[in-house]
């Protein structure tokens, strides 16, 4: 179980919605922008044909090109809400040497939320994100924790935007799938309010991730999973102990199909969460897990399983992080079990237009050695010039470690390391017209 999904990024350049965004709703253009950005890589290659590696190379690329963001959000309402934003973007790339042909290419992201209260104890809602491009544009889109960190929003308010889809991003990714990769996640759910104080919620989640063709050369196409898909069933019940005291339990039943094999599985947790002030909210879970059977597969198994959160914000600073330990992963290979963690802040100072934001996340996959731990970083700078102008500069870093591939006997460590950095200038020419039904919250 993962304390968060995901929530709708705030933009690809990692700084918070330009002001006036969030209390507005219709047809937006939220960004226009022109950039230009560099990537150094270090990476081993992997024939398929032989089924040997390739000495480790270190290539640089160099990319600029244009990017926007459309979308629409309905008015703030009690009873439903609609948000859904697309971001796309077409950027020329460069390479020195060989490994990456220097090619025009389209990036996309996509991220929807809708729900809506059916009757005084119903509450259905769906959640979509995804995003395709070259992975090293991948390292330069804030994290998870990083993207929530932006959002405007109480301590509370930031768990809650946490709950949707999430596409995953993470290094073993350019292992598993490529250079060119798509990775996508969808989510819907049903609440039932039985009280004030007690939910129930039942919950359907899929992800996809698949290596996409692309203009990389052969060794930087070379992929070990064609795709991965990841299924995933859950009940929940919430309870309000006292106003600032909650019990969850979940039971939850989940399926990881690759081409490496189907490996199913069980689990229940328990935990508790705390305000402790406005500004900060913690959670806990722990619990067990089963791998179940399945064609004779001997990863029959039963585990701990733990999670925990928190949320800070305050003094015009945020914090939002999360660990979590489970024996499901989402690529369908086979890990005794998965070990996640990542962090998100974001800072700015008062009436003033720039500010800091930063995120780090790691992925472990326990008892597997092929791209056993993955590891990536972004930081980001920006400044807001005038109503309708940004500037901002990102950094990205993404790297991940295996023993070998398969059977393969090598002295050659099997290590990936990348470093992106972007500039982009940009403008919002419109954000849609004034919603003054609700107070500013998050999206």
């Amino acid at each position: 179980m993962s304390l968060i999904g995901s929530s709708a990024l705030p933009a690809q350049s990692g700084r918070p919605g330009t002001a006036g965004e969030w209390d507005r709703a219709g047809f937006g253009i939220y960004d226009v922008s022109l950039f230009s950005g560099f990537s150094s890589t270090r990476a081993p290659g992997f024939d398929q044909a032989t089924s040997t590696l390739l000495p480790e190379s270190t290539f640089n690329s160099f990319s600029g090109g244009i990017s926007t963001s459309v979308g629409w959000r309905t008015r703030k309402s009690e009873v439903s809400h609609f948000y859904v934003r697309y971001s796309p973007s077409y950027y020329y790339q460069s390479s020195s040497g060989g490994f990456l042909r220097s090619h025009f290419s389209p990036q996309h992201t996509l991220d929807l939320s809708w729900d809506r209260k059916l009757g005084a104890q119903w509450t259905a809602a769906f959640s979509l994100s995804g995003s395709l491009a070259n992975f090293d544009q991948f390292l330069l889109l804030p994290t998870t924790a990083q993207g929530l960190s932006l959002l405007p929003g109480s301590a509370t308010q930031l768990f809650g935007s946490a709950q949707g889809a999430s596409a995953l991003v993470t290094p073993q990714q350019s292992l598993y799938y490529g250079g060119r990769i798509l990775s996508a996640a969808g989510q819907t759910s049903l609440n039932y309010a039985a009280s004030n104080r007690l939910n129930i919620t039942v919950g359907l989640g899929a992800s996809r991730m698949q290596h996409i063709k692309g203009n990389q050369s052969a060794s930087q196409s070379s992929f070990l999973l064609q795709q991965s898909t990841f299924l995933t069933g859950t009940l929940s019940v919430s309870y309000q102990i006292t106003p600032r005291t909650d019990f969850y339990a979940t039971a939850g039943y989940n399926r990881s199909i690759s081409s490496a094999g189907t490996f199913p599985s069980t689990s229940i947790m328990l935990g508790l969460g705390r305000t402790i002030t406005t500004r900060l909210v913690v959670r806990g879970f722990v619990g067990a897990g089963y791998i179940l059977p399945y064609h004779g597969a001997s990863l029959q198994r039963t585990q701990w399983q733990a999670a925990g959160g928190l949320s800070y914000r305050a003094l015009r600073s945020t914090f939002f992080g999360f660990a979590n330990r489970s024996i499901a992963n989402s690529f369908g290979v086979g890990a005794g079990g998965t070990i996640e963690a990542t962090g998100g802040w974001a800072w700015s100072p008062q009436r003033r237009s720039w500010g800091l934001n930063a995120g780090v996340q790691d992925t472990f996959l326990q008892g597997y050695t092929l791209g056993r731990n993955g590891y990536n970083t972004n930081v980001g700078v920006y400044r807001v010039i005038g109503r309708h102008g940004n500037l901002s500069l990102n950094y990205g870093y993404g790297s991940y470690t295996s023993a070998n591939i398969g059977n393969v006997q090598t002295n050659i460590p099997l290590d990936y390391r990348q470093h992106s950095i972007r500039l982009s200038i940009g403008f919002s020419p419109y954000l849609g017209y004034p919603d003054g039904s609700s107070p500013l919250s998050i999206p």
